[in-house]
């Protein structure tokens, strides 16, 4: 090891001066040489000593502060070479940086895959908190895991003893569940736009990959790229017809078409190939509710839920099922069951605030649709549906506020429904009963616009009336 460096003091005096940069990546390299040997408490000794060598920032501060001048390092050490041999360092084991580990956590897993190794599992946990790296935050969750699985064993204390009977349990578990859970909650999961491109650029990269490419085609079929799925459906048969990917691919393709019996066949084709294929399960499913085929279309989606019961698209497909048959509360369920897997999803919000509208629970609707107003998507329905609940149960104040923000959204669309002279003459009154009587009259002539000849007949006669109201105001200033 030749991480030092010889220097003379003013007094004459030599010492030894350690150059922390080739002192850490001599070190990285004996744990992991150690530990290819199998030499795992030499490895940990290393990992400890190399956790254990001060940080650049330290170094600078320490020498700076509390270290004789004479005593600096050479300028061999200086702070270009330092980083030019971190960077060389790290790039050498790029396996873990691609995992999307931070650079200043290598030499922390390093260390507690030492402790790992040697079963100390509950310092490799330790070690590793705060670490955001997947393999990291992997080693942390399998290390508690293995406490509680060891816990539970010393629990367990006699053979036919009262805990010998499978009552013991890891107490972990639920820990882990909670983290992964919000983790996935919480994940760049990709919307169609980005997804779409990765896939494309997976598949410029190797034009025969069939893995994930039933993903692709459900990107392609939610976003009518019917051409693209066309293609993608011919060459995945060209690679191989026999792949159940491949079989949902086309039937995609064939749901696109509307040709629902055709994608039925191809649906239950890939579950030939792979009974657990959950999301051939669900596609099928949404055939079936196509076709008005509801029991078939239930059993599907249960079948899906119970091969993968975080698949947000079964439980949401039960709940259109059950509501297509009238059975709001059991739709409520499933529905409230997606939107725990999906909690930004705004069309889940939706769906189940219109059960509650349907039950007359318009306080609970109210809730769903402005919770719809934080998703990715349906806010345009959601802005439609919340003014005229809040006009319902008498709350003009919110009422007017999102009535207001649902005709912006319609100008944008340059719409002239029924909804934007809604909008209009419900704030022509509104603006009216405040004393805006020019502001109410610019709503009712907007309402006048709009294609409803009801609506265009009642913003008329509010006109007049406004008008009226207002030349009475002049005269009276005149006089």
């Amino acid at each position: 090891m030749q991480a030092t460096s010889t220097t003379q003091t003013s007094h004459g005096l030599n010492v030894q001066v350690i150059d922390t940069a080739q002192a850490r990546s001599e070190l990285r390299e004996g744990v992991q040489a150690c530990n290819e040997r199998g030499l795992y408490f030499a490895a940990r000794w290393a990992a400890e000593a190399l956790n254990g060598l001060p940080t650049l920032d330290t170094t600078t501060a320490s020498t700076g502060s509390r270290s004789h001048p004479s005593l600096q390092p050479p300028a061999a050490t200086a702070t270009p070479i330092y980083a030019s041999n971190y960077t060389d360092e790290l790039s050498l084991n790029s396996n873990m940086l691609s995992s999307g580990a931070d650079p200043s956590e290598f030499d922390t897993y390093l260390m507690a895959k030492t402790f790992f190794d040697l079963k100390e599992f509950d310092r490799c946990a330790s070690i590793l908190e705060g670490c955001t790296g997947h393999k990291s935050r992997f080693l942390r969750l399998y290390s508690k895991y293995l406490v509680g699985e060891k816990r539970r064993e010393q629990e367990t204390h006699e053979v036919l003893g009262p805990l010998d009977n499978g009552l013991a349990i890891n107490k972990e578990i639920e820990k882990i569940d909670s983290e992964l859970a919000e983790c996935y909650q919480a994940g760049t999961e990709l919307y169609f736009p980005g997804a779409a491109k990765i896939f494309e650029e997976l598949i410029k990269e190797n034009p025969h990959r069939l893995d994930s490419m039933d993903i692709f085609s459900n990107v392609l079929f939610v976003t009518d790229s019917r051409a693209r799925l066309s293609f993608l459906a011919h060459s995945c048969a060209m690679t191989d017809n026999f792949r159940p990917e491949t079989c949902c691919v086309i039937g995609n393709y064939y749901s696109m078409k509307s040709e629902h019996e055709k994608a039925v066949v191809y649906f239950k084709k890939a579950l030939r190939f792979n009974r657990s294929y959950s999301s051939a399960w669900t596609l099928l499913g949404h055939e079936y509710l196509e076709m008005k085929n509801t029991y078939a279309a239930v059993e599907s989606y249960r079948r899906a839920v119970d091969y993968n019961h975080r698949d947000y698209r079964a439980w949401n497909g039960l709940g259109q099922t059950y509501e297509a048959l009238k059975m709001h509360y059991y739709a409520l369920n499933y529905y409230q069951r997606a939107t725990a897997i999906r909690p930004y999803d705004g069309r889940m919000w939706c769906a189940m605030a219109e059960c509650y509208e349907y039950l007359d629970q318009d306080l609970a609707a109210i809730k769903c649709y402005t919770r719809a107003l934080l998703g990715t998507d349906q806010e345009k329905m959601a802005l439609k549906k919340l003014p005229k609940l809040y006009k319902k149960i008498g709350d003009t104040e919110a009422a007017a506020h999102y009535f207001r923000k649902s005709l912006e959204q319609l100008r944008e669309e340059q719409s002239d429904s029924e909804d934007t002279s809604e909008a209009c003459i419900f704030l022509a009154l509104y603006e009216r009963g405040k004393g805006n009587l020019v502001v109410a009259s610019d709503y009712a002539t907007e309402a006048m616009q709009c294609s409803s000849e009801q609506h265009q007949e009642d913003a008329k006669a509010l006109l007049r009336e406004i008008r009226s109201v207002l030349d009475a105001g002049e005269s009276d200033e005149v006089e």
